[in-house]
């Protein structure tokens, strides 16, 4: 094994070399390879397992140089981020000004454990504040160098852990930042060479042919990133022993895995990043991100968390755009109806429907079928869901409540055209009509599509199978709905 002493004298001349290398570069660029190869040295030396610094995505903005991963024994976990600087940078960002200033006002807030280091010194900031501790690297004398300060500092950056997610707000900022980091990282790679890009390519066309055919690659990525993101986020809250191996963290296939029983398309969708391992390779850092944060969801106070504009969930992806990309929202059109006249407009038609139509059940009535087209978290159905389960209980006495929602599993339908609204509309209207007791097999029929996109087309007659099959069925149950479905 490689001694402390010979680790600092070659981060010594490796630093040194790169800073009068004749070829040009920013300084803290040139300290790349000296710092990874120290760090990820020291933490062997130490017996603290193995630290893996992937690189950030190029089209990142200002995001931080480096994702850490953390692996002891066969376990992978992200622990947070790595940020260079020249070595003439002040370890305090409060002295900052111009460029690092602003690039640290946004990197603090969204890199939750940071290890700033200059190429002389590193310091680990928690949640925006430094720690006190300053260790200093072997930059001047290797020969006098004392690894101890920084050995603790390592070891602090790798056991220190994400404030806990507790409120439906905090999830949805928290979740956009990792999901644009995976977007990205998917973005580039499409535009490589190599077994991940040409896979990320091939994913691409899969996502055409199963899921989204007028998709670009733009709209696969963001798919894609928001479908692995909420089908976590979604198991997270309604599986249960989700953490199959008990170890604390909640992997991407431990959440596909779970998520399988409640949307099986939501778990299909994972197939063109989860099972072509080039690809998952290529997205590891940003996946492991995704882990980390999803791992440290409080569930029961996400669920029991409130909101001063009204129901948490109204607003989730609204936010989470605001977040990941507020053009998109723009262009989306992503700005909810307010609950207040949601119910002002369900209770109109169930007023219509009992006295104009004398149907006394009104949406609780197996006759009445419900179509929201672009129910986005599904707001709607579930005003449908609860005027039903009001009438039927004044028709039917407690009892119809039950009623209501067995018949509202069969004809309630709502079409999403994007997978992240599409996720929570799933959650959110499944979990009501259980609530209600349904006795049916079914749990409405939230539908991942584009209402616009003709029925006309021919279902495929390729031979599918298993995820392929999955998503391919959803395509051709959602046209069988347009063409033949008789809507209220």
């Amino acid at each position: 094994m490689t001694d402390i002493s010979a680790l600092a004298r070659r981060y010594h001349d490796d630093v040194h070399a790169a800073s009068l290398s004749a070829v040009p570069g920013e300084p803290e660029a040139q300290l790349t390879t000296p710092v990874s190869n120290l760090f990820t040295a020291l933490v062997m030396h130490a017996g603290l397992g193995t630290l893996k610094l992937v690189r950030e995505s190029p089209l990142g903005g200002s995001r931080p140089d480096f994702a850490a991963l953390h692996q002891r024994g066969s376990r992978t976990h992200q622990v947070g981020f790595i940020e260079l600087k020249a070595p003439s940078v002040a370890m305090d960002p409060v002295s900052w000004t111009g460029r690092n200033a602003t690039q640290w006002q946004k990197m603090s807030q969204e890199a939750e454990i940071l290890l700033l280091c200059n190429g002389r010194s590193a310091r680990l900031f928690l949640h925006g504040e430094p720690e006190e501790e300053i260790a200093d690297l072997p930059y001047d004398d290797p020969a006098d160098w004392d690894p101890s300060p920084l050995l603790r500092v390592l070891r602090r950056f790798l056991e220190s852990r994400p404030a806990p997610v507790t409120s439906v707000s905090d999830l949805s900022r928290r979740l956009a930042l990792r999901t644009a980091d995976l977007r990205d990282r998917l973005l580039w790679l499409l535009e490589q060479d190599g077994e991940a890009g040409k896979t990320a390519r091939g994913g691409f066309q899969s996502w055409r042919l199963h899921v989204h055919p007028q998709s670009s690659e733009r709209d696969f990525a963001d798919g894609v990133s928001q479908v692995v993101a909420y089908g976590m986020v979604l198991a997270a809250l309604s599986a249960i022993d989700v953490d199959a191996d008990a170890d604390g963290y909640i992997s991407v296939k431990e959440a596909r895995s779970a998520v399988r029983t409640i949307s099986p398309v939501m778990a299909a969708a994972f197939a063109p990043l989860v099972d072509k391992p080039a690809l998952f390779a290529g997205v590891e850092a940003e996946l492991a991100a995704l882990e980390t944060l999803i791992s440290a969801i409080d569930v029961k106070r996400v669920n029991r968390s409130a909101d001063r504009r009204g129901e948490p969930w109204l607003y989730f992806y609204e936010d989470f755009l605001s977040v990941y990309d507020p053009d998109e929202r723009k262009q989306a059109g992503v700005y909810y109806t307010p609950t207040a006249i949601v119910q002002a407009m369900v209770k109109m038609v169930d007023h219509i429907l009992v006295d104009y139509f004398d149907i006394r059940l009104g949406f609780a009535d197996k006759s009445v079928v419900t179509l929201d087209p672009a129910t986005g978290t599904g707001t709607f159905p579930l005003a449908v869901i609860d005027r039903a389960a009001e009438r039927a209980t004044e028709e039917r006495g407690p009892a119809g409540r039950t009623h209501a929602a067995s018949s509202l599993a069969h004809n309630l339908f709502a079409f999403e055209l994007l997978p992240g609204p599409y996720a929570v509309a799933q959650l959110r209207v499944n979990q009501r009509l259980q609530e209600l007791k349904s006795t049916s097999s079914q749990s409405g029929h939230v539908v991942l599509t584009d209402t616009l996109e003709s029925p006309l087309d021919p279902e495929s007659s390729m031979p599918l199978f298993g995820d392929a099959e999955v998503l391919a069925a959803e395509q051709n149950r959602a046209k069988r709905i347009k063409l033949e479905q008789k809507v209220t």
